[in-house]
């Protein structure tokens, strides 16, 4: 028993660890030669002046375009190699307090690498009044699903929990 209560236990700061954390996840869409759109979806919550900034590395991506956040942003972007080796950036700056997530982030660009377009380093940054701080930062994550990390705990927590019982099961009861 003891086990299982230790066993919840690390599940229990595993999930806890992880609930406060953005994550940003993107969907490329191809739209012709080299162009693309990519949506991003955010989920955590961003407030009034703290600004999503994603990054565009200047050797493979050209011109941003086109870029849209749903209403309670103010969308900006400067453009990759503006100052030479300068990445590209998109920038999402909150202008209300806790607005809605659910409309996504679009840019269009020029792709300069080959493939497709993949993930990018992202950071949650507040402006106030001693200037620019960052709060957060990671790096974009497909939106094609993939096992999870709290998923695949669960299973090795459930195969563990299960052959725990198992074995007591089939122990004979001792006898005085």
């Amino acid at each position: 028993m003891r086990i299982i209560f230790r066993l919840v236990s690390c599940v229990t700061v595993f999930v806890a660890a992880s609930v406060g954390a953005t994550i940003v996840q993107y969907e490329n869409t191809a739209l012709g030669g080299n162009s693309f759109r990519t949506s991003y979806s955010v989920t955590g919550v961003i407030q009034l002046n703290q600004e999503l900034e994603i990054q565009f590395n200047p050797a493979l991506y050209g011109t941003l375009s086109n870029e849209t956040a749903g209403p309670g942003f103010s969308v900006l972007v400067l453009q990759p190699n503006a100052a030479p080796g300068a990445p590209g950036i998109f920038s999402a700056l909150a202008t209300v307090n806790n607005p809605s997530l659910a409309a996504p982030f679009t840019v269009d660009y020029s792709f300069l690498g080959s493939g497709q377009p993949s993930a990018q380093p992202f950071s949650i940054n507040m402006f106030g009044p001693s200037g620019l701080v960052s709060i957060e930062s990671g790096v974009t994550s497909s939106a094609i699903p993939e096992p999870s990390s709290f998923t695949l705990s669960g299973g090795a927590l459930l195969y563990v929990v299960r052959k725990l019982w198992v074995s007591r099961r089939r122990r004979p009861a001792l006898r005085c």
